[in-house]
């Protein structure tokens, strides 16, 4: 699974997201699969190749915070969109940073506002970072609202 070979406490904490992920999915009655992308694959146009899909349905998740208290915001955009910090601020109210724009959309232990691309929702099939580079998983675009509680936003 991990081409890093020589260190075995990497490859454990790489199962241990996995096991995360894959607990918090069947908690919620929801099946996945997950798939190990060859190093490199960079962009959402490369993985929709991969994949044979549609870029749409690649699911980008980026983590924004406010720049007052540090409050998270966590932003999931179909691949072809690209959500900004200006975008973000809009709808914050305030200045926001981008923190991390390549994360687990669902394992957050604390209740984070969650936006939601309206497009998402559409898709029978997405596929999302697992958090872990070049490991993603499946889910549908009607489980991703129960999934994070988020709101459904128009990203244009």
């Amino acid at each position: 699974m991990c081409n890093n070979h020589g260190d075995n406490n990497h490859h454990h904490s790489i199962d241990q997201k996995i096991e995360t992920i894959q607990e918090v999915l069947d908690q919620k009655g929801i099946s996945t699969t997950f798939l190990q992308l060859e190093d490199g694959t960079e962009n959402a146009e490369e993985v929709a190749q991969i994949l044979e899909c549609e870029v749409g349905q690649i699911l980008k998740a980026s983590l924004f915070h406010t720049a007052k208290d540090r409050t998270p915001i966590l932003v999931l955009a179909s691949g072809p969109k690209r959500v900004t910090e200006q975008f973000v601020q809009t709808i914050a109210g305030e200045k926001v940073f981008l923190e991390n724009d390549h994360v687990c959309p669902i394992l957050s232990k604390d209740k984070i506002e969650t936006l939601i691309d309206a497009d998402l929702v559409e898709y029978p099939e997405l596929w999302a970072s697992a958090g872990i580079p070049n490991i993603i998983f499946s889910l549908e675009g009607d489980e991703l609202q129960y999934l994070t509680g988020g709101k459904l936003i128009n990203i244009r």
